[in-house]
């Protein structure tokens, strides 16, 4: 499915599995570089004792897009994602949240829980400005919105550096809840780096930076 030559593609077309408007689905094994597994406009799909191999060079590995990477391509929106007892080791990012100015669009009601990784470059990330539109008449008033977003009970050793989380400039981003980290071993980057994102963090180490500290005593991150 996927030719020799996948090196020398920015973004191949070749997914291992694609999805396109299916309810119902149970999926279990896959094995190839980029967008290993991508369901479109899907309901219902349970991906379960999943094993993704992919080079770490390969040019565009989302894995689960959306699952472990979500957006930036979300115009038609995300919502009511779970990933639980997810391993992740050797990869640049364990989980993802991609956005663009000209996407739109929303991901929102995601559960993420009970996270182990290891040799991993960065941890969470959220990232803006994915500079993939196909021309230059896209909609610059089209911002994505993330809200409802739970991430919990994370294990990780050997690590590059702490989170990154980058908001689109005029982007909402509410209900960002972090609990239950353990981030050991970073290697050279300690400090969480944040900008333009905003939500609470729990029980999380190393210490989130400053957009994560103003925890309401009452607030539902901190009660879970």
């Amino acid at each position: 499915m996927v030719g020799p030559n996948f090196e020398s593609h920015k973004r191949p077309s070749h997914r291992a599995c694609e999805l396109n408007q299916h309810p119902n689905i149970q999926y279990h094994t896959a094995q190839l570089p980029f967008w290993t597994v991508h369901p479109v406009y899907c309901s219902n799909v349970v991906m379960k004792d999943l094993t993704i191999l992919a080079p770490l060079n390969a040019p565009n590995t989302d894995g689960i897009d959306p699952g472990v990477g979500f957006g930036s391509e979300m115009s038609g929106g995300i919502s009511n994602v779970l990933v639980r007892d997810l391993h992740v080791w050797n990869s640049a990012q364990a989980v993802r949240l991609k956005t663009d100015v000209g996407r739109g669009g929303y991901i929102t009601y995601i559960t993420i829980a009970n996270v182990t990784m290891e040799k991993v470059k960065v941890p969470i990330r959220f990232s803006r400005r994915a500079d993939d539109h196909s021309d230059d008449n896209y909609d610059r008033t089209a911002l994505p919105r993330i809200s409802n977003v739970l991430i919990s009970d994370v294990v990780g050793v050997d690590l590059q550096r702490a989170p990154m989380l980058e908001a689109v400039p005029g982007a909402v981003y509410e209900g960002i809840c972090f609990r239950n980290f353990s981030l050991r071993g970073i290697r050279r980057q300690d400090r969480w780096h944040c900008k333009s994102v905003y939500g609470e963090a729990h029980e999380v180490f190393p210490a989130p930076c400053e957009e994560f500290r103003k925890n309401g005593s009452s607030s539902w991150c901190g009660f879970l």
